[in-house]
């Protein structure tokens, strides 16, 4: 079973599904710490954003419902250091590349660009 974990904002979150069904779906982990230990949510040098995000109890409890009613989603649970195959969180390298982070890119193409898949096609 894959695992994938995020740590971002609610709006983060969603615009990750198409990536993570492109993966071939799994277990979703969320991190209710908004990414206070993750390696691509610390501040980068040079860039201003202060990486952990306010996602918490709170965020999952909301989002839980609409998450459990995706196929492609097994389970969702609070992460809890457990060894994960795809952190969504990965993203955030994006805004770090200037050809990557144009305004013209949306956050589910940053997503599917952190994994090496194509743009999401919105006729499919």
């Amino acid at each position: 079973m894959k695992t994938f974990k995020h740590s971002g904002d609610l709006g983060d979150i969603i615009y990750s599904l198409p990536t993570m069904k492109d993966l071939g779906g799994g277990i979703l982990y969320l991190d209710i710490s908004g990414g206070a230990e993750d390696e691509y949510c610390k501040r980068q040098l040079g860039h201003t954003w202060d990486g952990i995000t306010k996602f918490n109890q709170k965020g999952f409890d909301f989002l839980y419902p609409l998450l459990k009613q995706q196929k492609y989603i097994t389970d969702v649970k609070v992460y809890n250091g457990e060894k994960i195959d795809y952190n969504l969180n990965k993203l955030r390298q994006q805004f770090l590349n200037p050809n990557t982070r144009s305004k013209h890119r949306c956050l589910v193409d940053l997503h599917r660009q952190a994994f090496g898949l194509k743009p999401y096609d919105v006729n499919n």
